[in-house]
């Protein structure tokens, strides 16, 4: 999940300059700390090592704006990682790297291998369930099964402006999820299982396509999980969102889903007056939206 960062690097300190940032940093005047924080965090990635002693320091100054600086390097690194991700990836690009990389950059402690580990945990509980060459309808089932019957999930549209419910960490630690986070928890588990499934976003309300050659199947992610044909899912679609048609049906790549997330996650914290992480989500919409090569 490398992606290179797209800064220069930065000319490295010598000993003994840092030696005297780190002085300066136990320094109890907060100006002093304005004045010298820039030059650290223009070192980039690279303070971190020279700071992380710092971190159990017997100085408390000098232990809380070590840990403070680390944190944001830590967050820009992810803040970087993940726009040039938006930048470099088509259409289809990864979903469950781009849900990671942009969770990353709101918690940069995450541990990414570790949630693919449990995403992995999950597939290969349902791997055991998922008889070979059953029913496209039997499958579907068990996958709903297992996100009402393990995970719990509660998935409503009260949640759409909580942070905590659009992050894919935060869904997978507290079960609690926005109907577009949900339905991309629904669309990355069924990737891993090799089921052909896209994905439908519409205000509050995501579907899942499961298309083959020999059936297709709406699944009411949002809701139920209820499977649909394509008429009952065109009837449902315009009982719910006056105006809609048929064509409404149409699968959403993978980069404008994570687009839509990036714009849900937005308002989210634009309603939780956050305005410095509302600005840094819509920067990541912007980059999703953006055709490429422009």
């Amino acid at each position: 999940m490398n992606v290179a960062s797209s800064n220069a690097t930065p000319k490295p300190l010598s000993e003994r300059q840092r030696a005297a940032l780190v002085t300066l940093l136990g320094d109890e005047d907060p100006r002093v700390f304005a004045a010298i924080r820039e030059h650290v965090l223009a070192q980039g990635p690279a303070a971190v090592d020279w700071l992380r002693p710092h971190l159990i320091s017997r100085d408390p100054v000098l232990r809380k704006r070590a840990r403070a600086l680390v944190n944001e390097l830590a967050r820009r690194n992810a803040d970087d990682r993940f726009l040039q991700f938006c930048l470099r990836c088509g259409e289809n690009l990864d979903l469950e790297q781009g849900a990671l990389l942009l969770a990353q950059t709101r918690d940069p402690d995450l541990n990414p291998e570790g949630y693919e580990a449990l995403l992995e945990s999950y597939a290969a509980t349902l791997r055991e369930r998922i008889k070979p060459r059953s029913h496209a309808r039997t499958r579907l089932h068990l996958l709903n099964a297992f996100f009402q019957n393990d995970l719990t999930l509660l998935c409503s549209p009260e949640f759409a402006l909580w942070p905590n419910a659009n992050y894919l960490n935060r869904v997978l630690d507290t079960s609690v999820a926005s109907p577009l986070a949900g339905g991309l928890l629904y669309l990355i588990l069924g990737r891993r299982l090799g089921l052909p499934l896209t994905g439908i976003w519409l205000p509050d309300l995501f579907l899942c396509r499961f298309q083959s050659s020999t059936a297709e199947f709406f699944i009411d992610v949002s809701g139920d999980g209820a499977l649909l044909s394509r008429a009952t899912a065109v009837r449902m679609v315009r009982s719910r969102i006056p105006g809609s048609r048929e064509a409404d049906l149409k699968p959403a790549t993978e980069r404008q889903l994570l687009a839509a997330l990036c714009a849900q996650l937005y308002a989210a914290h634009a309603s939780e007056g956050e305005p410095e992480e509302a600005a840094r989500l819509r920067r990541y919409q912007l980059a999703l939206e953006r055709p490429r090569g422009a």
